[in-house]
């Protein structure tokens, strides 16, 4: 029913203790967004070894997602746009991981919110959503989230 939606959708999805083994993305074929980590792919994928820029596109290829963002932690974030059949990479700026709890969901919002004013662009919603996962991961749980006046310093510093 969610997938068949007329306007923008996005969905991450999250391997945790209750579901490993039974998880999988395959049921959301035809997405225009999808947003999972690392882990999640290779496990989708089977794969442990290859290059995720070559399992991105598999798997949406596979499941006919236009746009598939992989978090990659250190490896920074990837996505794959099916349009441009392109894959995009930004860095990671975390210096300071205390604790990963909410940072995909933090990137999934940041990620979705910019892409909707990028057009066909996933380097400035890839970039932007990279930059506001630094709080989150420097606290921990959820005990900070993305500060609008904080995001804006930081952008400006990073263009200067």
């Amino acid at each position: 029913i969610l997938s068949n939606r007329k306007k923008n959708f996005y969905f991450n999805t999250q391997i945790n203790a209750a579901n490993y083994g039974y998880h999988t993305i395959g049921k959301y074929e035809k997405a225009k967004f999808a947003v999972i980590n690392e882990v999640e792919l290779r496990h989708e994928m089977r794969d442990r070894a290859s290059k995720i820029e070559s399992l991105i596109k598999l798997l949406a290829k596979k499941l006919n997602i236009k746009v598939l963002v992989v978090t990659a932690g250190t490896q920074g974030s990837f996505a794959y746009s099916k349009k441009q059949n392109k894959v995009y990479h930004c860095p990671s700026f975390a210096k300071n991981v205390v604790d990963k709890i909410g940072a995909g969901d933090n990137f999934m919002s940041i990620f979705s919110l910019v892409s909707n004013f990028s057009k066909d662009d996933l380097m400035l919603p890839l970039f932007i959503a990279s930059l506001s996962t630094i709080d989150v991961l420097s606290d921990y749980g959820n005990q900070k989230n993305t500060n609008v006046n904080t995001l804006k310093k930081k952008l400006i510093y990073i263009l200067k």
